[in-house]
């Protein structure tokens, strides 16, 4: 039996599905109740833009230079990938590479506290003497640097500074007249990149740019750096030349964190943020602060970052390069020797996970070669897509390739991981068994489903009811569940699909 607040919402929903060209769906149940169908454009992405964001702090230098000799693992990776796709008639990529350091400002304790209402810098790193308001007595105060201030003949200097200069916050950097963003385009020689005086000479310009030193702020700010030049780029603050442009109109974007500390993006202490005492390597104030909670601090929140690069409402790609669980800062053997073990860092890259970006994280003391090889991955052509809600069934899913004309180009086939595309796990990535379903679908590397520029990936389905699905099974609590969520008792509907699985609820059509 039908509740009676659906008995007219089923008919109207067949005759959508029957209306709409070249939507072919096989029936789940005699009765499944659902609004409508959805559409989701996917449009063709040629061009990424790509933002390495690098840590510049002590002892990073080592790890820059293997950033820098491993790079043509990455180039070699995407100039396969441009000869299969042009191969397959499809569009090669552009890419652009702009780099930029965490060094944004350090709240450099002092042995001054907040005393009536003030904290009172008497011996600031960069004379003279200020001071700046404070609301609770006996609290830590610091100096507020925002320049770089290390003894450069101990450290190395890497992209050219002076002491004084300011901190990057986010501008882009790059080694004397080297270009700050690198145009890696399609038109170059990819089949014989080895030898193209082009594609070489963008290599060597990376690896320059890339070892921007160990001289800047050791009060790491690596996600609030990388938002701050996002932010720059998009308000045309970032001080290219003319005819230079990042990021592109309709790009994806990738974003690459690279560190031996965990993050410590904060305010300024003038303005409420964490004060950072070195302590011991690894257990600094802001290592500390991260290890009590990574959400709720004196540091800005790790989900500040994800609804910031989500809400940009591109294809995303991020990375992270960072110390290994154990911590490890890469001098002589990877071992735990107290550096910080990224509880941000990770916090950050399951948030995005679980928002569908694609996500890549490595140790800083991994194989370089490898680590790029993989992040190359990241650049190319969006591989997926992940829908709103959960498709009730496969049998009622179906992709297809739309013209720039409005016209369907291609019927993309049945899911199956020998097809054109396939369901899988949203968390790991891994493919779901046939007949299971997710939110998440893994398209064909350079298959006929991928998008080519102008044209759109259409996903059709019909989704659970509820949003959430029923777990089937339940023992008799399924069916109470879509009573309790569609309306009418639970006797009139039962709880379709696999046995312990989330399914969708069905009207009952017998006893």
């Amino acid at each position: 039996m039908i509740p009676a607040m659906f008995r007219r919402a089923a008919p109207l929903v067949f005759l959508a599905l029957l209306s709409c060209q070249d939507y072919r769906f096989n029936p789940v149940g005699r009765c499944l109740i659902q609004p409508g169908q959805v559409s989701l454009p996917l449009s063709g992405i040629s061009t990424a833009d790509i933002l390495f964001v690098v840590d510049d702090s002590g002892s990073m230098a080592p790890i820059q230079a293997s950033l820098a000799s491993n790079f043509q693992s990455f180039i070699q990776n995407l100039a396969t990938y441009q000869a299969t796709r042009v191969g397959a008639g499809q569009t090669a990529l552009d890419f652009y590479i702009a780099v930029t350091t965490s060094g944004v400002l350090v709240n450099r304790g002092v042995s001054a506290t907040c005393t009536s209402g003030s904290c009172n810098i008497s011996t600031p790193t960069f004379p003279p003497a200020y001071s700046y308001a404070c609301s609770s007595p006996g609290t830590a105060c610091a100096d507020i640097i925002t320049r770089y201030y290390s003894n450069f003949s101990s450290c190395v200097q890497g992209v050219a500074v002076n002491p004084g200069d300011p901190f990057p916050a986010g501008s882009f950097v790059s080694l004397g007249a080297n270009p700050k963003v690198l145009a890696f385009t399609k038109g170059l020689d990819w089949p014989n990149w080895q030898t193209d005086a082009t594609i070489q000479g963008l290599m060597g310009q990376f690896g320059q740019n890339i070892q921007v030193g160990d001289c800047g702020a050791n009060q790491e700010m690596h996600l609030q750096a990388g938002r701050l030049a996002v932010e720059k780029a998009l308000a045309g603050q970032q001080s290219l030349p003319a005819g230079t442009t990042w990021p592109h109109p309709d790009s994806k974007l990738v974003v690459v964190w690279v560190g031996n500390e965990d993050d410590c993006s904060t305010r300024r202490a003038d303005q409420g943020g964490l004060v950072w005492n070195q302590g011991t390597v690894g257990g600094d104030s802001c290592e500390n602060q991260a290890q009590l909670d990574p959400s709720v601090s004196l540091q800005y929140p790790v989900t500040d970052y994800s609804t910031f690069f989500i809400g940009l409402g591109r294809p995303l790609g991020v990375a992270f390069i960072r110390p290994g669980d154990t911590g490890c800062n890469c001098v002589g053997s990877c071992s735990a020797n107290g550096y910080g073990n990224a509880t941000r860092f990770k916090a950050l890259a399951s948030a995005f996970r679980s928002q569908g970006a694609q996500v890549l994280e490595a140790s800083v003391c991994g194989n370089f070669g490898t680590t790029l090889t993989q992040l190359a991955d990241l650049v190319k052509v969006p591989e997926g897509l992940t829908l709103p809600t959960q498709p009730a069934a496969d049998v009622v899913t179906q992709l297809r390739l739309v013209g720039s004309d409005g016209k369907t180009a291609y019927v993309c086939s049945a899911p199956s991981t020998t097809g054109d595309w396939w369901f899988i796990d949203c968390s790991t990535g891994n493919p779901l068994a046939a007949g299971v379903t997710s939110a998440c679908i893994k398209l064909q590397q350079n298959g006929p489903c991928v998008p080519s520029p102008g044209q759109t990936l259409v996903a059709e389905y019909l989704g659970r009811v509820p949003s959430g699905g029923c777990l089937v099974g339940a023992a008799g609590a399924d069916s109470q569940e879509c009573a309790t969520a569609l309306g009418g008792s639970a006797s009139e509907w039962t709880c379709d699909g696999t046995t312990g699985l989330q399914g969708t609820c069905l009207c009952k059509t017998g006893p």
